[in-house]
This record gives C-alpha cells, sequence and structure tokens, in this order.
C-alpha cells in the first residue's frame, strides 16, 4: 500500500503535469480541474463531477471543452493515466493495484485504455520506461494486501 509520502509525491506530480492555471479560466473551470486532480481515483465520472459543481453534465462539457480544449471526461482519463504512469515506473504494484489507484474501474479496463492512449500495455511500458531500474520490493505488508 502506498505511504502517505507516495501519495503526496503522486499529487505533486499530478499537479506540475496537468495543473494549467490561467487567469482567464472562469471559476466553474477552475473548480472543475481543481476537484479533478483531488478526487481523480474516486470520481466516477462526468455526470459526478458535474453534480459536485452543482451544474449540468452538458453546461459542464461545453464551458470546460471552450476553455481547455478537451472534455472534462478525457482530461480526468489523462490524470489517471499519468498517476497511472507514476505508479507503474515506481514500485512493482500489480497492476490491479495500480489500476484501482489511479481510478480505474478494473484491471481489464484500465489495460484497454492505458494502451489506446500510450499504445503500449501498462507492464510493457513498465518494463521501457525504466529498463535498468530495481524496482523496491514489496514490504511485507503490501504482500499481504495485495496479492
Amino acid at each position: 500500500m502506498p505511504t502517505q509520502a507516495d501519495c503526496r509525491k503522486v499529487q505533486n506530480y499530478v499537479n506540475l503535469e496537468f495543473w494549467h492555471e490561467q487567469p482567464n479560466y472562469p471559476e466553474l473551470i477552475q473548480h472543475a480541474i481543481a476537484l479533478i486532480h483531488k478526487n481523480y481515483a474516486q470520481l466516477y465520472g462526468v455526470e459526478e463531477l458535474a453534480q459536485e459543481l452543482s451544474v449540468s453534465k452538458c453546461h459542464l462539457v461545453r464551458e470546460f471543452s471552450a476553455y481547455v480544449g478537451i472534455p472534462p471526461g478525457k482530461y480526468l482519463t489523462g490524470v489517471r493515466i499519468a498517476v497511472s504512469k507514476h505508479y507503474l515506473a515506481g514500485k512493482d504494484y500489480p497492476v490491479e493495484v495500480v489500476a484501482t489507484l489511479s481510478g480505474f474501474s478494473g484491471a481489464n479496463y484500465f489495460c484497454r485504455v492505458f494502451k489506446s492512449k500510450t499504445g503500449q500495455s501498462p507492464l510493457a511500458y513498465r518494463r521501457t520506461c525504466c529498463p535498468a531500474r530495481s524496482c523496491a520490493e514489496m514490504t511485507e505488508m503490501e504482500k499481504r494486501l495485495f496479492l
């Protein structure tokens, strides 16, 4: 299981990778982006995000797309893929764990989305991103929790 420090590293990575603070973004868009970054693993989708923001899904998609350039669902998926890359390049967590930590509903769905977005499977990415690295061994607690 990731430590709080690991979670902070991932959150910092996500913020640096995706946060494009624009003074011309309306408050709704800034709040949507902040919620996505804060809750990417818990958000079910755009419907839940719109509900959290007290706007209709159509309004959120229209406004978000106009200002950010992509719909909020694609932005959320991009954040989740970035998080999963970070976990894949770190410890040797099983794909199922990476999928869950990244906010995907299951390992099969995660693998399909990851491959469609990156062109390679999560395990292939893990092998090619850091071929010479020696992954830290999972702790005994992690082995009991995830295996």
